[in-house]
């Protein structure tokens, strides 16, 4: 049996020239936002925590130890205030 290919078809089937590829594009290496200083000032607190054998109770006492013991960013007088 013969199957008959509309002559539109045909010229659809014919090889093209391939295109060249664009160009790559430039991406700059970015490196994760540094952490803030609330951020670091939590960690710190719960370090304080674990440290103290996770008893509960003293979390403002951890966090205010915290925040003296992290150093302020620049640009902030009182730190994460």
């Amino acid at each position: 049996m013969k199957v008959s290919v509309p002559s539109a078809s045909r010229s659809a089937l014919k090889p093209t020239a391939a295109k060249p590829a664009p160009p790559p594009r430039s991406v700059k290496a970015t490196s994760p936002p540094a952490a803030t200083r609330e951020e670091e000032v939590r960690s710190r607190a719960y370090q304080l925590y674990e440290e103290r054998g996770r008893e509960d109770g003293r979390a403002l006492d951890d966090w205010l130890q915290a925040d003296e013991e992290v150093p302020p960013r620049p640009g902030n007088k009182r730190g994460t205030r």
